[in-house]
């Protein structure tokens, strides 16, 4: 899936999601929401200029999860590690997702001539401020796998992990801060 990055960024890297080698081919990608762009904080030409690790600020961005979704990721964790369940446990998943920012991406710049596009250009005396190589923000996905052993109609929490389903990633102009 793709969208365009945020008018005012220029060119933009396109959202795309990656799942989990595990999850079938056709997986139904996530929607994601745009929040009100004003209503948040965002990384300008400078880079993160927030307070502390940028991770620790960001807003997961709004996604729309359905039960299909969550089936699926059960039925993934399971084929992955479904053989090591005694026959008295079952897995269970918490629902919906949690999105973490992972890396917080950047936008080089660069300065291009403004007749030939080129940075290396030697003829022109004008040059421009321009985006560069964009490294996208990267959100996980992750569920909480919770292991039960049951006693007749009575189970018990036996085990909890975490479970990375899916990964964003997104133009770094794009991600929502709150400092």
């Amino acid at each position: 899936m793709t969208t365009p990055a945020h008018d005012e960024c220029g060119e933009g890297f396109p959202l795309t999601h990656e799942p989990h080698r595990t999850l079938p081919h056709g997986f139904p990608l996530p929607q994601i929401t745009r929040a009100n762009w004003r209503d948040y904080e965002h990384i300008g030409p400078d880079g993160w200029m927030g307070y502390g690790p940028p991770e620790d600020s960001a807003t997961p961005p709004d996604v729309t999860w359905t039960e299909a979704q969550r089936m699926l990721v059960l039925a993934s964790y399971q084929q992955e590690w479904g053989r090591f369940l005694e026959p008295n446990q079952t897995y269970e998943t918490t629902w919906p997702p949690e999105g973490s920012l992972w890396a917080a991406g950047a936008v080089h710049r660069t300065l291009k001539c403004s007749d030939h596009d080129d940075p290396d250009c030697e003829d022109c005396a004008e040059f421009v401020d321009t985006d560069g190589e964009i490294v996208p923000a990267e959100w996980h996905w992750t569920v909480t796998i919770e292991t039960y052993e049951w006693e007749g109609t009575r189970g018990s929490l036996e085990e909890r992990e975490r479970f990375h389903f899916l990964t964003t990633r997104m133009d770094p102009r794009e991600v929502d801060y709150q400092w």
